[in-house]
Order: C-alpha cells, then sequence, then structure tokens
C-alpha cells in the first residue's frame, strides 16, 4: 500500500493507525503481532487523482467521545482536513467510518504533507510543502499561527517539548531531519 502517515490513539494499545494514499484508508495495525486487523475505507470522503489523497494523519483524544477521540486526516490535493470516528473502542471488528465534519483549506494554501496534534497546546499543526508552511490550528481549523518554513519538501512534523522536527524528502534522494 502507499503508506503516508501514522498515528497513535493511546499511548498503552497494541495499535498504531496508518494513513494510506490510494485507495484512501486507516489500517489498524497490531504492532505486537505485525498484522492489519481492520481497514477503514475512507473513499466515500477522500478522493483525489493519484499520488494526491490521504497524505497526513493525526489523532486528538477526547475522553467524552464514545470511541476516545477523532481522526484527523488530510488530503493532499487541496488540504482539506477530513474528521472522522472509527469504532476503536465500541468494536474490535467493524470497519465504520463516521464522517464527523470537514475542515476546509484555508486562504488557498494546498498540498498538506502532514499533521500532528499536541496535547498541551490543544493545537493541531499542519505543514504544506508545497508553499513551506507551518500552521498551528484549533481542532475545528481555526488559524492560531503560521510561519513559513526553510529548505522544501517537508514530509513530517513533530513536536517534543519545546523542540520541532520536521522531516525533508528530496523524492529518492534522501532528506534531512532539522529541529528548531
Amino acid at each position: 500500500a502507499d503508506l503516508e502517515a501514522v498515528t497513535v490513539t493511546h499511548p498503552n494499545s497494541e495499535f498504531i493507525y496508518l494513513g494510506i494514499e490510494d485507495p484512501d484508508s486507516i489500517w489498524e495495525f497490531n504492532i505486537t503481532t505485525g498484522l492489519v486487523t481492520r481497514i477503514f475505507d475512507l473513499t466515500s470522503w477522500m478522493t483525489s487523482p493519484a499520488n494526491s489523497g490521504l497524505e497526513a494523519l493525526t489523532f486528538i483524544p477526547d475522553p467524552a467521545d464514545p470511541e476516545g477521540g477523532l481522526f484527523y486526516a488530510g488530503l493532499q490535493e487541496d488540504a482539506s482536513i477530513f474528521v472522522f470516528r472509527l469504532p476503536i473502542q465500541s468494536s474490535s471488528t467493524s470497519s465504520a467510518v463516521t464522517w464527523v465534519r470537514t475542515i476546509p483549506p484555508l486562504n488557498g494554501v494546498a498540498n498538506i504533507s502532514d499533521l500532528t496534534y499536541v496535547p498541551t497546546q490543544n493545537a493541531i499543526y499542519a505543514i504544506y510543502d508545497k508553499d513551506d508552511i507551518l500552521r498551528a490550528m484549533e481542532t475545528d481549523g481555526t488559524l492560531i499561527g503560521e510561519w513559513t518554513l526553510p529548505g522544501k519538501d517537508q514530509e513530517g512534523v513533530a513536536l517534543k517539548g519545546s523542540e520541532l522536527y520536521i522531516t525533508e524528502d528530496y523524492g529518492g534522494d534522501g532528506g534531512d531531519v532539522l529541529r528548531y
């Protein structure tokens, strides 16, 4: 599969969730067995030309949500962020997908390439590699701040404490991990 993203829902879980592009889907992967246990098909909402589909994925925990939180999936083509509820607590076999909402792209910026959620800030960070932009936003998509990134072809973003990590991919010619 065209693996594009990974997210963790609960630190003690034996599952991680993989964002797959073409066909757009989220795969539940058991890190103990090394097997895919479920596939959640997102193509009813996320469909785009080849190599422009699901590119970014993060999970936002919410103790009030019946499934413990929501998945946010970024569509590379137009930078829309789709929010889904998956039955990760209520079932071990269902692959039903519930669309919650779509956060439209802001200010014409496209080509979202990664998302990460920072619980201490209750903020989502998104990178857009075509425009070399990092955005912080609230969980409803309200813009908190925006910064121009040095470099090019940013593909991954993570925060660890006060340090920001960005990965760059040079299309088969290597890449860099940048720390700010």
